[in-house]
């Protein structure tokens, strides 16, 4: 379905992704499955490590081999990444700025990252293939499913993206995206404000300049990439 029937449909969330989300479990995509990826390393590179160049190839190559609307280039790649990466709070080297140790490189090779990892590597690829889009940051609400009262709150990152046609602007958490039982949870995919604020709150002000502080001079670029659109 083409972003021009929106505005006939009144909601991203009638789009029936059915036909998309089969797309990518198919066989035209396993080139470019991390897997795959890694072992193709090991003849190219020696060390088996996947370069960073490689990074933007699969970004590219998940948007260009079949006719996609925008909304199916950002859904398709959360969704590789919820094949390809799973959640693990990866622990920085001596002396390492934690979010470092979730940049892009690091994620694909170790196929693991945390909140960061996620939001920065779906950044990477989405503007690879030529889509807007930049980290957020700030804290969520993790709520207790039976009386719906806030359990406790936690530093988070997740992705804000532009749909055309009078869409504007969404959040993507492909964090939560990914879960916890390998299943796409389709609930945090194109999430409006006001429905992504009843759990989401962004780091503003005095809040995200101490986070920006905490990179440090010499990786001030790492942040800077994060939350610029390109």
């Amino acid at each position: 379905m083409h972003l021009t029937h929106l505005q006939t449909l009144g909601s991203l969330h009638h789009i029936d992704f059915t036909k998309i989300d089969a797309l990518i479990k198919s066989r035209s995509y396993a080139h470019i499955n991390l897997h795959y990826l890694k072992l193709h390393a090991i003849v190219v590179t020696r060390d088996g490590q996947i370069p960073s160049s490689w990074i933007d190839h699969i970004g590219k190559q998940l948007c260009k081999r079949h006719p996609l609307t925008r909304l199916e280039k950002y859904r398709i790649i959360s969704i590789w990444l919820a094949q390809n990466v799973r959640y693990k709070d990866v622990p920085p080297q001596k002396n390492e700025i934690p979010c470092l140790s979730q940049m892009p490189e690091k994620v694909v090779n170790s196929r693991r990252a945390n909140c960061v990892g996620f939001s920065v590597l779906y950044k990477r690829l989405c503007n690879a293939a030529g889509l807007p889009c930049r980290v957020e940051y700030g804290i969520v609400y993790v709520l207790d499913p039976s009386s719906g009262r806030v359990i406790r709150k936690e530093s988070h990152a997740w992705n804000s993206i532009e749909i055309p046609g009078g869409c504007g602007r969404k959040f993507v958490d492909v964090t939560w995206c990914v879960g916890s039982k390998k299943r796409y949870n389709e609930e945090w995919f194109r999430k409006s404000m006001g429905d992504m604020e009843k759990t989401h709150r962004l780091w503003r002000g005095d809040k995200a300049r101490q986070l920006c502080k905490a990179f440090g001079k010499k990786h001030s670029a790492f942040w800077a990439f994060s939350v610029e659109w390109w």
